[in-house]
């Protein structure tokens, strides 16, 4: 590692976690070694006492010959480099000293290793030699950095979570609109705190969604007003379409604080059942998750058995007429009665009744039930339209319509939404 750099060391692990408890990752310890550095000032020296011999061997080989040899011996436990080695001659009568051996062999000397050097001298008597040998005790400074890191032992929390999703009510009638409130509330049911809360709900067809503003969400029991996402696909208003809803509280730990072991957020939106089928399910999965700070896998929570219950209830509309001889000549009163005889409202009702030919449109009784008049191939068509009826709601309607002949009966055509 050069200096000011730095290098990154990963363990990777599987926790294999079957409760809730927190867990202790264990301790770490690194010890690393740095060469050629040094943290201390000292300057390090070293001083050594050695046993470093000399000595100078004098054997005649001829008569008058003398085959000198100068010894040195390294009997110390340290390397010793011998630098300069000089003999002198010492006359036998005195006199001027003559160099024999002038040497700087700068040999390295390892323990009980020895260096000689040879050289011949003419004398009848042993010669007498002097030597001066300077020699340094060889000495390695090494630096070296060694130096430990201990990470003390982690704990580290387990995130799971919790949740409920309910319908209310949690049944509604076939074929009619009914408001329900859905409440999904994600509980904090691990060790970790929370910073982040992902809902992903899915509603079925035939279910209007909710706007923005049909949607409150809180957090210990106060309203919540931190960083809030709601995204609708498709972004429309269309029951006849199936919705996907994402809820996201975000960045909990700056705006309310993160959510603690035991603590819930919940969401309440309003949805409208439209018209729902009996014959039909209306499943309803939801996938919640929560993450912590900073985010690691999140935990997650499936729901695959929600659905919004139908209950059957029949439709039933009735239509009664009768055709009456008024009190002018050419005068007829055609009374006609609509009933809902069903168990849910209807909405959109348009009776549809005939004028046959000869015979014109007079009035209505009650007057604010003036029916559209549309000429038609042969006769009138006459028609009304209520927008709801609900269930035992009965509409009496009496026509005034004048001519000539005998007034020819038909049925009257009904439908509704």
């Amino acid at each position: 590692i050069y200096p000011e750099e730095s290098s990154t060391l990963i363990v990777t692990a599987i926790g294999k976690v079957a409760n809730v408890k927190s867990k202790v990752a264990g301790e770490i310890v690194v010890t690393y070694r740095a060469e050629e550095q040094q943290r201390s000032e000292l300057d390090p020296d070293l001083t050594a006492l050695t046993e470093f011999l000399t000595g100078i061997e004098n054997a005649e080989t001829e008569p008058n010959h003398w085959e000198c040899t100068l010894e040195c011996s390294n009997e110390s436990d340290l390397m010793i480099r011998l630098d300069k080695a000089t003999v002198f001659l010492v006359p036998e009568g005195g006199g001027k000293k003559e160099q024999k051996i002038d040497e700087a062999p700068a040999f390295e000397m390892a323990p009980d290793q020895d260096w000689s050097t040879k050289f011949d001298i003419e004398s009848k008597s042993p010669p007498k030699c002097s030597q001066d040998v300077i020699y340094t005790p060889m000495k390695a400074v090494t630096k070296r950095v060694l130096g430990t890191i201990e990470k003390t032992a982690q704990i580290i929390p387990v995130a799971r979570i919790g949740y409920t999703k309910v319908f209310e009510p949690p049944a509604v009638d076939s074929f009619d609109k009914t408001p329900v409130e859905v409440t999904i509330e994600i509980t904090n049911s691990g060790s970790a705190k929370l910073n982040e809360i992902l809902v992903e709900d899915s509603l079925p067809d035939d279910v209007m969604p909710p706007l923005k503003e049909h949607i409150n969400v809180w957090i210990r029991g106060k309203e919540y007003t931190g960083d809030f996402e709601f995204v609708k696909k498709p972004n429309n208003q269309n029951p006849e379409t199936a919705h996907e809803l994402t809820f996201r509280m975000s960045n909990l730990k700056d705006s309310v604080g993160e959510l603690a072991p035991g603590e819930s957020v919940k969401i309440n939106y309003a949805i409208m059942a439209w018209k729902s089928r009996p014959e039909k399910e209306y499943p309803s999965p939801i996938v919640c998750s929560a993450n912590t700070h900073p985010a690691g896998l999140p935990a997650t929570e499936l729901g695959e058995d929600h659905k919004l219950e139908i209950v059957y209830k029949k439709r039933s509309i009735s239509t009664k007429k009768a055709i009456n001889k008024g009190a002018d000549i050419g005068e007829y009163i055609v009374v006609l009665v609509v009933e809902n005889r069903g168990e849910v409202t209807a909405e959109n009702v348009v009776v549809k009744d005939w004028i046959p030919p000869g015979f014109e449109y007079v009035s209505v009784d009650p007057e604010e039930l003036v029916p559209s008049v549309k000429p038609a191939r042969k006769g009138t068509n006459v028609a009304w339209t209520f927008t709801r009826m609900n269930p035992g709601e009965k509409k009496r309607i009496r026509l005034s319509v004048s001519g000539e002949g005998e007034y020819e009966r038909r049925e009257p055509q009904v439908t509704s939404d």
